[in-house]
């Protein structure tokens, strides 16, 4: 087999075994019809990273900011039922309409309180690099979490309006 011909069987390998993990993760796309699970508000409206969490029955859960998916889960907890929480990376990403580029987050570097906005005021800004997260931090303020650091004190959490809906 000449070179040519193994690099293509590389690169096709390569593409399916991507391509499985991002179908794996269970993430939609987020589209001009879909609302924020937790306030309502119309999600490619605003600026700044998504959020989406997957139940272990399939269903996705979509929020206008990562601020408004990780205030929900502070409330109501996490649950058995969680399959995956994932954020968007916004290495690389347009912070006015971000792409569906998820990544876990509990493995996710987050940046609190910049001059970015997005939808629920202050961003959190997640990265999955501390290296692009504390470049972000350099340019545009705030200051950098992990996961398990983020409080409702340190969101400004408020009560939502409406009351929030348990996943299943």
């Amino acid at each position: 087999m000449n070179f040519t011909a193994r690099l293509a069987g590389v690169a096709a390998a390569l593409c399916l075994s991507f391509g499985a993990v991002a179908a794996d993760n269970g993430t939609q796309p987020i589209t001009d019809q879909d609302q924020c699970h937790s306030c309502d508000m119309w999600i490619t409206k605003y600026p700044g990273p998504k959020a989406e969490i997957v139940t272990k029955s399939g269903h996705v859960y979509k929020f206008c900011s990562t601020k408004c998916m990780t205030c929900t889960l502070l409330r109501l907890g996490e649950s058995d039922k969680i399959a995956g929480i994932w954020v968007n990376d916004m290495v690389g990403n347009d912070w006015e309409h971000p792409d569906a580029t998820f990544i876990d987050a509990k493995t996710a570097w987050y940046v609190q309180g910049s001059s970015r906005k997005a939808t629920m005021g202050k961003s959190l800004a997640s990265f999955s690099t501390e290296e692009a997260a504390v470049a972000f931090r350099k340019e545009f303020g705030g200051t950098l979490y992990r996961w398990n650091d983020l409080t409702k004190e340190i969101l400004g959490c408020k009560v939502p309006k409406k009351p929030t809906v348990p996943m299943e």
